[in-house]
């Protein structure tokens, strides 16, 4: 048996779905003995694979065996850019984990920017097709409200759609939202996943748009910034309640 100790950083949903998501792409069988706080026991088939899991997460902090010997303990392994304003590597490690892709996958980020989600699939040698508005740093220029993909094509959408930094809402960026889960939901596989973050004071919003869709929660967390902001880490699964898999 092993204990894992997570990282508390977006609460306590998101380290069990990201470690249940990401085991079940590589193919590892896990069983869990006892969840608490941001601890869990595990029984796994296959350690040298589990190590390959562990390496992948985001949310872990350390893993030791019955005698409490380390076995596995967490290293950042991408670092940011400080002169780029640009979403957090582990932000966009933890939303490709919780869409649980794998290579091979057909995976889209409909508003790439500086292109951070890509760059960090790569890494996990998986390929992220990148669109934006603007196309310095895209394989396309699209706009993500008017997707140019066929219907029922992807296995994941991951992305960091734009939000307005002076904190206000406008009808545009409520448009932009509504648009693009409506999108999300008519490009998505059955059982396709969207993984994404937005403001706290967008959630209003993104709840609305969420109403005309048949996109079924998954994962919930929230990321504290400071006493003004916060962000919401949000994984939403196509037809949710016929893919019980998922809701382990």
């Amino acid at each position: 048996m092993l204990k894992l100790r997570f990282r508390n950083m977006v609460g306590e949903d998101l380290p069990m779905k990201e470690l249940l998501s990401v085991s079940r792409g590589v193919g590892v069988s896990i069983s869990i003995k006892k969840v608490k706080d941001y601890e869990a026991l595990i029984d796994i088939d296959d350690l040298t694979k589990a190590i390959n899991v562990f390496s992948r997460l985001v949310l872990i902090r350390e893993v030791t065996d019955d005698y409490g010997i380390e076995i596995y303990r967490r290293r950042r392994q991408l670092s940011n850019d400080p002169g780029k304003p640009h979403l957090d590597t582990d932000i966009a490690m933890l939303m490709l984990n919780l869409a649980g892709v794998v290579q091979g996958d057909a995976v889209l980020d409909p508003f790439s920017g500086v292109g951070t989600i890509s760059a960090v699939a790569r890494h996990l040698d998986i390929n992220v097709v990148s669109i934006d508005i603007s196309s310095g740093f895209t394989d396309a220029r699209g706009d993500a409200t008017l997707l140019p993909i066929r219907q029922g094509s992807l296995d994941a959408i991951v992305t960091d759609p734009p939000f307005n930094r002076l904190h206000t809402v406008d009808s545009r960026l409520d448009h932009i939202y509504h648009q693009f889960l409506l999108e999300a939901s008519i490009t998505l596989k059955p059982c396709g996943r969207l993984s994404f973050v937005y403001p706290s004071y967008l959630s209003e919003y993104v709840e609305d748009a969420l109403m005309e869709t048949d996109l079924d929660l998954y994962a919930y967390g929230v990321q504290y910034i400071n006493d003004a902001f916060s962000r919401v880490i949000m994984t939403l699964t196509k037809d949710g309640n016929k893919c019980p898999m998922m809701y382990s």
